[in-house]
């Protein structure tokens, strides 16, 4: 395979707090290119990531397929694929997924430090 393609399914796996049923694996590890890593989640409800803050980078998230709510600071967003959602920097954000959906995105992290 080229070293310029990834496909999801060779992602690393890893692990982080979330409720059960949350798959994470990284695409493209910081340094790669540039000051960016990319990461894909998927989540099949009823589920949640745990309330996450973020200063050492900038973060979207790119929602491929399912529909969730999405907290950010203290407001809930419906959200629903495709879309992307902005994440400020410095910011409280969690994903909820309902029983009976599926939530795959990517995450794109731009490093500052």
């Amino acid at each position: 395979m080229d070293p310029l393609i990834t496909k999801f399914s060779e992602g690393t796996p890893y692990t982080q707090p979330c409720g059960p049923n949350c798959e994470f694996s990284t695409l493209m590890a910081k340094g790669e290119l540039g000051d960016l890593n990319v990461g894909r989640i998927k989540m099949t409800g009823p589920t949640w990531n745990e309330v996450g803050r973020h200063t050492d980078w900038h973060q979207i998230y790119i929602m491929l397929s399912g529909k969730g709510r999405m907290l950010i600071g203290d407001t809930e967003y419906p959200v629903e694929a495709p879309c992307l959602i902005r994440i400020p920097y410095d910011t409280d954000h969690a994903l909820r997924v309902d029983e009976g959906e599926t939530v795959e995105y990517l995450y794109v992290n731009q490093h500052i430090k």
